[in-house]
C-alpha cells in the first residue's frame, strides 16, 4: 500500500507539473500571436476587413474556433505530454521576418499575411516543442484558413463555369453562342460574373473539408481523397447550377424570374451538396472503433527538466525579438523622402484634343496619390483614358495590386482578358487587354503599369518590379494605366488607342520628373 499511495503522488504531482507548464505555454503562445498581431497590422487588420466585407470569407471567423475544437478533441492523447522549448526555432523567424519585408514592399498583402501565420507557426514550435507541435499540426496547421486567400483563381473559375454551361446547353438542346464569359440564349444574354464564379462555395467547402477529414480519417490518404473531393465537387456542382439557371431561364421564358434570388438559391444547393459529400465521405471513415486514450508513464512524465519555465520565457521573448526586425527594417529602409507628384496629366499632342465627354467608364484600383480621367476625340475615334500615380512610399501607396480591376464590375461585366501588345508608333507597349459588357455595349480595356521605368502588363510582373525599385532606391513614381474604347470592332479600337498612346508624353519621363522626350 505504501508503494502504490507513492506511485500514485508521483503520477500526481507529474501531472500537476505538466499541466502548470501547458498553461504557461499556452499563456506564452496567446501573447506572442498577440503581440504578432499587433506588430502586424496590415496582415492581421487586412485580414479581419476582408472577413467581414466580403462573403466569400465570411467563414474565417469560424476558423479559430474550430481550430480550439480540434485541440480539445485531442486532448486525452496529450495526457502527460509537457513542453519541450526549442530556442533555435526562432532563426526561422528572423528569416520570415525578412519575407515579410520583401512582401510588404512588393505590396502582396495575401503573402504577408501567410507569412504572418508561418510565423505564429514557428513560435508556436519554439514554444511547444518539436513533441508536442507534431501531435497539434492538424489543429495548427489547420490556422492557415484564417487567410483570405484564392481571389486570383476567379477568373479561371469563370471561364469553366461558362464553358461548362455552354457544353451542358448543347447536350440540352439549347442555341447558345458564348463569348468567354457572356452566354446568349434565344430567351436573353448572361453573364458569369466574379459572385458567380464559385469561389464562395469553393474556399468555404475546402475549409470545412479539411475540418471534416481531420475529425473523421486517420490515415493520410483518406484526408487527402476527401480533400480533393471538396475541390471538385463544389467547382463541378456551381457549373450545374449555372447551367440549371440558364436553362430554366430558357425554358420559362423569364430570365428575371430564374435569376431573382439565384444567390440564396446557390447556398441552398451549396448545403445540399456538402450535405451529400458528408454522407459519402462517412462511407470509408477509419476512426471506427478508436480507443483514443494513451497515457505516458511516470517515468517519461518526470524525466528531463521538470522545470522549463526559463526556457519557455526565453523562446517567447526570442521569437518576439526576431519578429520585430522586420517592421524594424521596414521603417528605417521607409524613411520619408520628398516625391513631387504632377498636378498635371501626361500630356498629349494634335491631331487629339481633350474631350467634355464624360467616359462612363471608371477602373476600380488602390487609392492613388493623384488620379486623372480623360477622354480624347479625333474624328471619328473618342479614346478614355485612366492614369493613377502612386508615390510607392508606404505599404499601402502601391500601383500593382491584385484586386484593381479595368473596370467597375457593379456597372460592368466581365467577359474576357488575355496579355498581349498595344502598338504605339515604333513602340509595342506589353497591356493586359479585356473586354467588358453592359447590355448592348461593349467596352475594350487595355491597362499596364509603369514601375521603376518598366512597364509590366502582368500584376505579379508588376509586384517583382516595385520590389526591385524599392531594393534599388528608385526615386520615381509609379503609376496605373488604362485606355478604353467603345467599339464593336477590337481591332480598329486597338488602333486607335495606340494612336492617341503615340502622341502622348513619355509616361516613363513624366513620373520620374523628366524633361527628356515629352512627346513620342
Amino acid at each position: 500500500m505504501i508503494e502504490l499511495s507513492s506511485g500514485a503522488s508521483t503520477w500526481q504531482d507529474a501531472s500537476r507539473e505538466g499541466l502548470r507548464q501547458a498553461l504557461f505555454a499556452g499563456a506564452a503562445v496567446i501573447i506572442c500571436v498577440l503581440f504578432l498581431a499587433i506588430l502586424f497590422p496590415d496582415a492581421s487588420l487586412g485580414a479581419l476587413r476582408i472577413w467581414e466585407v466580403s462573403p466569400t470569407f465570411n467563414h474565417c471567423f469560424l476558423i479559430l474556433p474550430m481550430t480550439l475544437f480540434l485541440i480539445w478533441q485531442r486532448r486525452i492523447t496529450l495526457e502527460g505530454e509537457a513542453p519541450a522549448p526549442d530556442v533555435r526555432v526562432a532563426a526561422a523567424v528572423v528569416v520570415l521576418a525578412l519575407v515579410w519585408l520583401g512582401a510588404s514592399e512588393a505590396g502582396i498583402l495575401e503573402a504577408q499575411q501567410f507569412v504572418v501565420i508561418t510565423m505564429v507557426e514557428a513560435t508556436l514550435w519554439a514554444i511547444l516543442g518539436a513533441g508536442l507541435y507534431r501531435k497539434l499540426a492538424a489543429p495548427l496547421l489547420y490556422l492557415y484558413f484564417l487567410v483570405p486567400s484564392g481571389a486570383y483563381f476567379v477568373p479561371a473559375l469563370q471561364s469553366f463555369t461558362a464553358r461548362f454551361a455552354v457544353v451542358g446547353l448543347h447536350l440540352l438542346g439549347i442555341p447558345v453562342f458564348s463569348n468567354g464569359a457572356v452566354i446568349e440564349i434565344p430567351a436573353g444574354t448572361f453573364a458569369i460574373a466574379e459572385a458567380c464564379a464559385g469561389l464562395r462555395f469553393l474556399v468555404a467547402a475546402v475549409a470545412f473539408g479539411v475540418f471534416y477529414a481531420v475529425i473523421t480519417y486517420r490515415s493520410w490518404w483518406r484526408r487527402a481523397a476527401f480533400v480533393a473531393l471538396s475541390v471538385i465537387v463544389p467547382v463541378l456542382a456551381n457549373g450545374l447550377r449555372a447551367l440549371g439557371l440558364i436553362a430554366v431561364a430558357q425554358w420559362v421564358g423569364n430570365p428575371t424570374a430564374a435569376l431573382a434570388d439565384h444567390i440564396i438559391y446557390g447556398w441552398i444547393f451549396f448545403s445540399v451538396v456538402i450535405v451529400i459529400l458528408v454522407l459519402v465521405g462517412q462511407a470509408f471513415s477509419d476512426r471506427a472503433g478508436e480507443s483514443g486514450r494513451a497515457t505516458a508513464p511516470v517515468a517519461d512524465l518526470v524525466k528531463g527538466d521538470p522545470h522549463p519555465w526559463n526556457r519557455i520565457g526565453a523562446s517567447a521573448a526570442i521569437c518576439l525579438l526576431a519578429g520585430i526586425s522586420g517592421p524594424l527594417a521596414a521603417a528605417i529602409l521607409d524613411a520619408p523622402r520628398r516625391v513631387p507628384i504632377p498636378d498635371t496629366p501626361p500630356r498629349v499632342a494634335w491631331p487629339w484634343r481633350e474631350s467634355d465627354l464624360r467616359p462612363g467608364w471608371t477602373p476600380i484600383v488602390a487609392p492613388p496619390a493623384r488620379s486623372f480621367l480623360q477622354s480624347f476625340v479625333h474624328g471619328q475615334d473618342r479614346v478614355d483614358r485612366f492614369i493613377a500615380v502612386y508615390t510607392g512610399q508606404g505599404r499601402s501607396n502601391h500601383a500593382a495590386r491584385l484586386d484593381n480591376r479595368d473596370a467597375d464590375e457593379r456597372m460592368w461585366s466581365f467577359d474576357r482578358s488575355w496579355l498581349g501588345y498595344l502598338v504605339a508608333g515604333r513602340h509595342a507597349i506589353p497591356v493586359r487587354e479585356s473586354i467588358w459588357i453592359r447590355g448592348d455595349e461593349k467596352r475594350v480595356v487595355w491597362s499596364f503599369y509603369v514601375i521603376g521605368g518598366r512597364i509590366a502588363a502582368d500584376v505579379w510582373f508588376a509586384k517583382w518590379a516595385q520590389f526591385r525599385a524599392y531594393v534599388i532606391g528608385s526615386k520615381c513614381l509609379s503609376a496605373y494605366v488604362a485606355l478604353s474604347v467603345h467599339a464593336g470592332d477590337v481591332t480598329l479600337a486597338g488602333n486607335a488607342a495606340g494612336e492617341l498612346l503615340a502622341v502622348s508624353q513619355d509616361i516613363d519621363s513624366y513620373l520620374c520628373g523628366s524633361t527628356r522626350g515629352p512627346v513620342r
